[in-house]
C-alpha cells in the first residue's frame, strides 16, 4: 500500500504462514515508543510457534542474534531476537 507507506510481507515458502503488516515509524510519538519499548527490553510482537526449539535452531543457524534463547516459564516456552530495526521479537510455545 504505497499511499498509506504501509508493507504486507507474507514468505514465499508459505504462502499461509504468518503475514507482517510494516508501518513506518515517521512521527515523533512512534519513533520514542518504540526505542522505549526497545530500551526496556519488552518484546513488540509475540509469535506463536509449534516447535519453539527447531525454530531457534533454524533461526540462529541463518544468523538471527537471539537476546533471550528458550526457556520455560509458568505460561510456555519463550526465545527473543533482536530484528536488526530497533524491535525484540518473541517467540513462544504453549506448554
Amino acid at each position: 500500500m504505497p499511499e498509506g507507506k504501509l508493507a504486507i510481507v507474507v514468505s514465499a515458502e508459505d504462502e499461509n504462514g504468518i503475514t507482517l503488516l510494516l508501518e513506518p515509524r515517521g512521527d515523533k510519538f512512534a519513533k520514542e515508543y518504540q526505542e522505549t519499548v526497545f530500551k526496556k527490553n519488552l518484546p513488540s510482537i509475540v509469535l506463536g510457534d509449534e516447535n519453539i526449539y527447531e525454530t531457534f535452531e533454524r533461526l540462529k543457524s541463518l544468523g538471527v542474534h537471539f537476546t533471550k534463547k528458550p526457556i520455560k516459564t509458568d505460561w510456555g516456552i519463550i526465545a527473543e531476537f533482536d530484528d536488526t530495526c530497533g524491535n525484540i521479537i518473541q517467540i513462544h510455545q504453549d506448554l
